[in-house]
């Protein structure tokens, strides 16, 4: 993977984020898988971005996370969303889990059971994707799924604009296509979280013609998540403090929760707010989302 500055991939990549159509997601009872093989792209951030458009929209979704990287007992979702997270891979006794194979498959079995009921919302950390769909082979879960009726299940990867992330977010995608059998995905959305930069001078054109062909061939949705300029968002990640919470904040509760002057309060507030709606409404757009509580998106 190397940089590039040419028109060619300029062109690639406004052709990637144009408005696009795919299979429709029924919002009120899919679930919906957040991963990537690279850790820190942004996943818990998306996970929590779309929990809000669910919760704006009037569709709370069951919050789940799988994230062996930590031996905490929360996971950064669940700090998060302190005490309305599933824990799903964390702690001593997925250690133990993890030692036997056996049980490594009997484990993610919880994981099928939820994807079965649907409307649920799955945070999976970067060393855990292939277990996943590991798991998914070996239960044959794709005829489970299929003959219980489950609910449709959407799969979201973010990624930023790193040449690995990159190439990790592409074999993600491609190995749910390839084995749509036996997890089957029924819509796929790429998130270009663009934290660390823009993507129209990364990548190779070649990466962006796979991008391309998943787009037209398995209806893959990519959307743009621009950098947060907010004074106040470095806090907000050090501290694990929900965006749901700044909502309803008035510009004088932003001046005294993080210590600023009433004007830098209100361009930081006004900055978050900005953000988080273009955000949620590149999920509508996606069509992952509603745009209100009672709308209409036929």
């Amino acid at each position: 993977m190397t940089k590039h500055d040419t028109s060619s991939s300029k062109r690639l990549y406004r052709t990637l984020t144009s408005p696009q159509w795919g299979e429709k997601i029924d919002p009120k009872s899919c679930s919906v898988i957040v991963c990537n093989r690279t850790g820190g792209q942004g996943k818990t951030l998306i996970t929590q971005l779309i929990a809000l458009a669910f919760e704006q929209a009037g569709l709370s979704k069951f919050l789940a996370s799988a994230d062996s990287s930590t031996a905490e007992a929360v996971s950064k979702l669940g700090k998060i969303h302190r005490g309305s997270v599933l824990e799903l891979g964390i702690g001593a006794e997925f250690d133990a889990v993890r030692s036997d194979s056996s049980k490594v498959v009997s484990h993610w079995d919880q994981l099928g059971s939820i994807l079965a009921s649907g409307n649920a919302l799955v945070d999976i950390g970067a060393n855990l994707v292939d277990t996943v769909w590991n798991w998914a082979h070996a239960r044959n879960a794709g005829e489970v799924l299929r003959s219980a009726k489950a609910p449709q299940i959407v799969l979201v990867v973010p990624v930023r604009a790193q040449a690995q992330a990159i190439e990790d977010a592409l074999a993600v995608l491609e190995r749910s296509i390839r084995e749509d059998a036996f997890l089957p995905i029924a819509a796929r959305i790429l998130v270009l979280n663009e934290a660390s930069g823009g993507f129209e001078r990364y990548g190779s054109s070649g990466d962006f013609e796979r991008l391309s062909a998943m787009k037209h061939n398995a209806g893959l949705k990519i959307v743009r998540l621009p950098q947060c300029r907010s004074e106040i968002w470095p806090s907000l990640e050090r501290n694990y403090t929900p965006l749901r919470s700044i909502i309803p904040m008035t510009t004088q509760d932003v001046a005294q929760e993080f210590h600023l002057d009433m004007f830098a309060a209100s361009g930081a507030r006004a900055d978050l707010l900005q953000w988080i709606s273009h955000a949620i409404e590149s999920f509508h757009i996606a069509g992952l989302v509603p745009h209100e509580q009672g709308g209409d998106d036929e």
